[in-house]
């Protein structure tokens, strides 16, 4: 639900918060949200390439050329493949996180969170999300990311919040109405 925006909070009781985690924490609880499998579809394209050339160069293979050179050419072919799987794998993480440094730099967002959900001020408004829309938290370091059907919805960390006792009264209305339902 989204309302007008307001210049204070409507309850003071409540720890607040201003702005978002940092980009590391983001990214942190993403990866561990979704993993990163070291073989990947296209690790599995990549190993499916690599097996035919493989076969051609050792059918083809004749007394001229010494197995040395087919293996050489083998190598040189899998490296050409991993570097190009490599660079391709550090440009996504770099566009994620200069994704996320730039919504988070363009938006400024401050916030509440009680017994009833979380409330969010920004520039377009206020929107506040009932502890019903999640289905979950994952929970790393100074860092609680809310979930809703395997998807990061929202994060919070202590570093959002003006003093480490409104982080961990933050923390324990989380961990209360997030833990111990299904």
């Amino acid at each position: 639900m989204i309302f007008p925006m307001t210049n204070t909070f409507l309850n003071n009781d409540y720890p607040r918060f201003t702005g978002f985690p940092d980009v590391t924490a983001y990214l942190a609880i993403q990866n561990k949200l979704n993993p990163q499998k070291f073989w990947s579809r296209s690790g599995i394209v990549a190993l499916g390439i690599l097996f035919p050339v493989f076969v051609i160069f050792k059918v083809s293979l004749d007394k001229s050329v010494p197995i040395v050179a087919n293996i050489a050419v083998l190598l040189t072919t899998g490296g050409i493949i991993f570097t190009a799987y490599w660079i391709g794998n550090r440009l996504r993480k770099s566009g994620q996180r200069k994704g996320y440094l730039l919504a988070t730099e363009q938006e400024h967002r401050t916030g509440w969170v009680d017994t009833s959900g979380i409330h969010i001020q920004f520039s377009g408004g206020r929107t506040d999300l009932e502890w019903s829309h999640f289905t979950g938290i994952v929970e790393l370091n100074d860092t609680i990311g809310l979930i809703k059907d395997k998807s990061l919805i929202d994060a919070l960390s202590a570093t959002m919040f003006a003093s480490a006792e409104e982080w961990q009264l933050a923390r324990k209305v989380i961990l209360d109405r997030m833990t111990g339902r299904k």
